[in-house]
């Protein structure tokens, strides 16, 4: 069995072909329950977000599984642009592993370092759990990935500075803005990343923070949690034509608002220039929103801009995140080595165990209890250190590779008891 990644993220596809095969919740669900049916893959988990769509799988034997997951997005997505297909990457084995690690620790993001990616990949890995379809290695993998994120982040500045997308949206608002003090900022949204923006707008004292969403229950309580107002959904355009900026990051399956629509609802507005970050993937707002006057319209690719004079500190610490990366991925593969010996081990602990019982059995009459007791604990003594030397020599070998398949299914062989005992 080898782990394998089949994907798509900003640095191999434009926003729009992102958006063709960006899976929300419930068809990452479904997804995971389809794809573990097949049987090539034993162990599947996605990770899908506003920068990637990538699928984990465990697969059986050495197939190419891109076909069944390319059958499978053309089904849910229905056919997309030649082009889209060419942009999509599969890793197989350590470049597989090696990829998942860089994107937990923030390596692989738009701002290098973010902190909301770490928990993005959780929230996969604990889908995945639920829906039964992770298994032992995908359980070590992501675990080994959750445990060189945390080093990253407390052993390196690789988060230092603007580490999230949230905050490079404020930090983009409050450019433009010039001071958040005397700004209204529409934030549309309280996943992840809205609830997060407005956290980050409140500790920097925006002037008026406001918070919409489809669920007014839900906008009301953060709301409350940063000292703004709540709003529904439906009363979206008095906001639009009022707000200095807007944070919008939901997780709409189409476009919330078309050029036409903004057009009509800016027609009357008072104030001045309007900034739009568009967080959401697919997107909220209509490109073309963009080309409207007085309209400066930004997607999650924009933020680049914002996070260069952070990146100094943080690109210092590359080298020693991958570095970490490194060391937790051969421990990894040092845990899934010792997979393919321990059937050895178990087999000559069997092997020394039945002997020794068989042995004792045989000579049982001859001893009153207590001498009995005394021989008992010598065989226990004499098996355990007979025992230590082999495993701690079969350990070695195969530290030093001297152990292919062959070479462990003979040693396994020689050890794999018959039912006589030495000496019969």
């Amino acid at each position: 069995m080898q782990v394998v990644l089949f994907g798509l993220n900003h640095k191999a596809a434009a926003i729009d072909q992102l958006e063709c095969f960006a899976l929300k919740s419930e068809e990452v669900m479904a997804s995971l329950q389809a794809l573990h049916q097949h049987p090539q893959i034993d162990e599947i988990a996605i990770l899908s977000t506003c920068n990637r769509t990538e699928f984990y799988a465990v697969g059986v034997g050495e197939v190419d599984l891109r076909p069944v997951f390319r059958a499978h997005l053309r089904a849910l997505k229905g056919e997309s642009p030649g082009e889209a297909w060419e942009q999509f990457y599969f890793k197989v084995g350590e470049e597989a592993k090696r990829h998942l690690f860089s994107v937990a620790c923030g390596l692989d993001s738009v701002v290098v370092g973010e902190n909301e990616i770490a928990g993005q990949v959780k929230g996969a890995y604990g889908t995945a759990c639920r829906a039964g379809t992770a298994g032992i290695l995908l359980h070590k993998l992501f675990h080994a990935a959750f445990r060189a994120s945390k080093r990253a982040k407390n052993e390196t500045e690789i988060n230092k500075g603007c580490c999230s997308t949230a905050a490079a949206a404020v930090d983009l608002a409050e450019a433009f803005c010039g001071d958040l003090k005397g700004a209204s900022v529409l934030v549309i949204g309280v996943g992840e990343i809205g609830s997060i923006s407005a956290r980050i707008l409140a500790k920097r004292q925006a002037g008026e923070i406001v918070i919409a969403n489809r669920t007014l229950e839900k906008a009301a309580a953060l709301a409350a949690e940063v000292g703004g107002r709540a709003v529904s959904v439906y009363g979206l355009r008095d906001e639009l034509a009022r707000a200095d900026a807007v944070v919008s990051a939901t997780d709409s399956n189409h476009c919330l608002f078309e050029a036409g629509d903004m057009a009509a609802i800016l027609k009357n507005r008072e104030k001045g220039p309007l900034l739009i970050v568009d967080l959401a993937v697919p997107r909220d707002f209509d490109p073309g929103v963009g080309a409207l006057p007085e309209v400066v319209l930004k997607n999650v690719y924009d933020l680049k801009e914002v996070v260069m004079g952070n990146l100094v500190k943080r690109e210092q610490s590359v080298d020693t995140v991958e570095r970490i990366i490194a060391e937790e991925l051969q421990k990894f593969i040092d845990w899934r080595e010792s997979l393919r010996i321990n059937p050895v081990i178990q087999a000559v602990k069997t092997q020394v165990e039945t002997i020794r019982r068989e042995e004792l059995a045989r000579v049982r009459d001859r001893f009153d209890e207590s001498a009995y007791f005394q021989v008992e604990r010598l065989t226990r003594s004499l098996a355990k250190k007979y025992l230590q030397a082999i495993v701690l020599q079969l350990k070695h070998l195969q530290g030093e590779n001297c152990l292919d398949a062959q070479n462990i299914s003979l040693i396994e062989e020689l050890f794999t008891y018959r039912g006589k005992a030495v000496g019969d």
